[in-house]
C-alpha cells in the first residue's frame, strides 16, 4: 500500500460515500432522486479524464477522492443507465 493511502473499514466507507454524495449536491442532478444513497452513483463527465475506479479512491486521501469527483457529477441508478445507453437506441 503507497505511503499516503489509508485503509478504511465498512461503516467508513459508507461514511465516506455520503459525504461525497454531500459534496456532489445530495441528489441525482438530473431527476433530483435523494432517498437512499446506495442508489446514486458518480459518473465520469469526460471519461477520457477517469483516473481512478471507485475500488482504489476507497484508499485515497479525501482531497484525491475530491480531486476526482470534481470530474464527475451524481447520477441515480436509473439515470446513470440511460446516460451510458445514449446513442444506443
Amino acid at each position: 500500500m503507497k505511503a499516503n493511502s489509508v485503509r478504511r473499514t465498512s461503516k467508513e466507507l459508507i461514511k465516506l460515500k455520503l459525504e461525497m454524495i454531500d459534496y456532489k449536491g445530495g441528489c441525482c442532478q438530473k431527476c433530483g432522486y435523494d432517498r437512499h444513497y446506495s442508489a446514486l452513483t458518480f459518473h465520469h463527465i469526460d471519461p477520457s479524464k477517469k483516473k481512478y475506479e471507485w475500488k482504489q479512491l476507497k484508499h485515497m486521501t479525501i482531497q484525491d477522492i475530491k480531486n476526482e469527483l470534481d470530474k464527475c457529477i451524481l447520477l441515480c441508478n436509473n439515470c446513470h443507465c440511460e446516460e451510458h445507453a445514449k446513442g444506443l437506441t
